[in-house]
């Protein structure tokens, strides 16, 4: 069975996942589309990505929790790889994922990861308002379900574990036609997940628009660096 059939929305995070310790009064977004320019190393390889944009829209939200939908395209400079991704979360952009469904095509190939958070464990401290938290910790006990072409497996319930720590701030950043105004904070978050892997990013947070700037991501075997180039705060924007 499915975890979901079409995208997620915030009616996908089971109710008895009480959010109030993570993402209480974190700032709301306020944004209908963000663009960011991607830059991918792989470590084994050597091998970087063409420079490559992703579109990050905003399709719903209620307080503190919304639900994006990104999406980008990955190429080989020689051409011999190419991928497009698609990502629907639900939670508080660029900080954490409650539930999401991500969809990588490199054709003839497709497949698909669901996740959805079925309880917390081991909550401590506090991170928001980020004037006022500082370090942030707890496991997630997600269902994961991976579909691979037409064939779905069972979903499993894996632990992941997330610490945040706010480690700085600065003021303002500048878009070639705006500036981002107001405090950017410096979260370094790490993740642990199932099979021990870590993966360590920097989150450069803006609390006026309340997502990320910029990250600087670093797994196993890639680094990848997301920088905002372009938002628009209102259907109206050009």
């Amino acid at each position: 069975m499915v975890l979901f059939q079409a995208d997620p929305g915030i009616q996908n995070i089971p109710p008895n996942v009480e959010l109030e310790q993570i993402v209480g009064r974190a700032p709301p977004a306020q944004f209908s589309r963000l663009q960011y320019e991607n830059h991918l190393l792989d470590k084994i390889t050597g091998k970087t990505s063409l420079p490559y944009t992703s579109s990050v829209n905003l399709k719903a939200q209620d307080r503190q929790i919304a639900v994006t939908k990104t999406e980008y395209f990955i190429s080989q400079p020689d051409g011999s790889f190419s991928k497009q991704v698609t990502d629907v979360d639900v939670g508080v952009p660029g900080i954490i994922s409650f539930v999401y469904l991500t969809t990588k095509q490199s054709p003839p190939r497709q497949i698909q990861f669901r996740k959805v958070a079925r309880r917390l464990e081991e909550v401590t401290g506090r991170l928001f308002p980020l004037d006022n938290g500082s370090l942030l910790s707890f496991n997630i006990v997600f269902a994961y379900q991976v579909t691979r072409g037409s064939k779905t497996k069972p979903a499993q319930d894996l632990v992941w574990s997330y610490r945040f720590q706010k480690i700085g701030h600065y003021e303002g950043y500048t878009l070639p036609d705006r500036t981002v105004s107001g405090k950017i904070y410096i979260i370094a978050r790490r993740v642990i997940d199932p099979e021990g892997g870590i993966d360590n990013t920097l989150i450069h947070f803006a609390e006026s628009i309340g997502a990320a700037i910029k990250t600087v991501r670093q797994g196993e075997e890639f680094i990848e660096e997301t920088r905002l180039v372009s938002m628009e705060t209102s259907l109206t924007d050009p």
